[in-house]
Parts: C-alpha cells; sequence; structure tokens
C-alpha cells in the first residue's frame, strides 16, 4: 500500500503551459486544443499515475448589437483529465490536461475578439492533508473591441482531481 498523502507528495505542480491564446484576432487558434496545465505531484513519474477520467463540456460567448443580432460568436469547449492516482500516495487524487480551446469564433466587421487563458497562481490542494485533491486555476479571459467601444469577460475555472469543475465571472 502507499504512504500517507501527506508523507509522499512534496509539491503539486503544473507540468504544462502557463498561457495560450484560444482565440486572436477574430480566429480560433488550432495550436489551444493541445496546450494544458495541470496539478500533478512533483516527485511522481508521469507513468506512476493512473486511472485517469475525462471531464469536458462546451459554452458559448455572445455579444449582440442594438438590434440584438449576433456581432460575436465564439463557441468555447472545456477538457480535463481527473482522478488520477498512484499505488505509491494513499488517498490522493490530480488533475491533468486542462485545457479550454476554440470550436470556432466569428465576429462581424468593425468587431476584434480575442480569447486568452493564464493559469492563475499555483497547483493547490483543494483537499486536506490527509487525502489530497489537486487543483488548478486558469483564468480565461474574453475581449471585444470596436472603434467605438472595448469590454471583456473573464471566467475563473478551477479543475479538480476530484473530477468538479468551479467556475466563477
Amino acid at each position: 500500500m502507499g504512504e500517507p498523502a501527506a508523507d509522499m507528495v512534496s509539491a503539486i505542480v503544473n507540468a504544462g503551459k502557463t498561457a495560450w491564446d484560444i482565440v486572436k484576432d477574430n480566429k480560433a487558434q488550432s495550436g489551444a486544443a493541445s496546450s494544458f496545465c495541470s496539478a500533478v505531484p512533483e516527485n511522481l513519474k508521469f507513468t506512476e499515475l493512473s486511472g485517469w477520467k475525462t471531464k469536458s463540456g462546451t459554452w458559448k460567448y455572445q455579444i449582440e448589437n442594438l438590434y440584438g443580432g449576433d456581432c460575436v460568436e465564439i463557441d468555447l469547449v472545456y477538457s480535463f483529465d481527473w482522478g488520477g492516482t498512484s499505488d505509491k500516495v494513499k488517498d490522493a487524487v490530480f488533475v491533468n490536461n486542462f485545457t479550454v480551446y476554440a470550436k470556432s469564433a466569428t465576429a462581424l466587421w468593425g468587431y476584434s475578439a480575442d480569447v486568452n487563458a493564464t493559469v492563475k497562481g499555483n497547483p493547490l490542494n483543494v483537499g486536506s492533508s490527509k487525502a489530497i485533491v489537486g487543483a488548478i486555476p486558469l483564468l480565461v479571459t474574453a475581449s471585444v473591441s470596436t472603434v467605438l467601444k472595448a469590454g471583456s469577460t473573464t471566467w475563473l475555472m478551477r479543475a479538480r482531481g476530484d473530477g468538479k469543475l468551479e467556475v466563477s465571472s
């Protein structure tokens, strides 16, 4: 049987990127789907973690004009692997491959849309010292501008090793 989590996990680290473009100049970025962040133990090899499950979902970001027509429409996807465990660590679960990308992005003439993702801080333990739940916070920001107006919307997303996704805006 594995060692207690508090004794085995020296630190939870991000083994992926810290920032990436999702939409740039009204175009979905093809590399965004392969950009990810994670919350995994620093002192375990990738091959020592198993049992991953995948969670994914979608949401739509839209901006309407004064007449109710869509000026900007972006279809976003999130995905992450959760529940990673190791025989070396008892009572600990981790998260890997947390990504947000755009399936599609359209903007009318005169509108400029960008969306980016930035890891907000370090991975953390949202469980306890005896039952570690790795988590990683990701800040997703959508910015839209015209010659007359600019604005942005931000979502703070936190993927957790227990499969939960926390979202606040």
